[in-house]
């Protein structure tokens, strides 16, 4: 592993908010090493996220969040946008299913909470805790 997911997503949010003109403000609290599979997957959950800032919220600002106790973790990023109505939560698109997907496999859950014209936030938690001897 060349690079750590904390500075995975340094790298990714620095170059992000350079194109898109959308600042980003990064807040890690506890964060020690997960299982790769998971770091892939809560990269890949916030890329896609920054994606849908960049195409739909007309954002100025975005939160990514990562947190972990030993029990599990999470990653939440939050915009300052138009947000989304109620229908679009019922009838996700590819970004939204594959993020959930990827959720899933972990035994985790993605959480949406959009309020229009005040922004979106996108939780993906996952279990750490050992079951049956082995690690998630």
């Amino acid at each position: 592993r060349e690079t750590s997911l904390t500075e995975a997503i340094l790298g990714f949010s620095q170059e992000w908010e350079r194109i898109y003109g959308i600042a980003v403000k990064l807040k890690f609290s506890q964060y020690t090493q997960m299982p790769e599979n998971t770091e892939r997957a809560f990269f890949m959950v916030m890329q896609e996220a920054l994606s849908n800032v960049a195409r739909h919220s007309q954002s100025t600002e975005v939160e990514i969040f990562l947190k972990q106790n030993p029990h599990y973790a999470f990653i939440m990023i939050c915009d300052n946008g138009i947000g989304f109505p109620e229908s679009k939560k019922k009838s996700p698109g590819i970004g939204l299913k594959s993020m959930n997907e990827r959720a899933r496999l972990l035994g985790g859950a993605l959480e949406i909470a959009s309020i229009e014209n005040e922004g979106t936030c996108i939780r993906m938690e996952v279990p750490l805790e050992e079951k049956n001897g082995k690690e998630n």
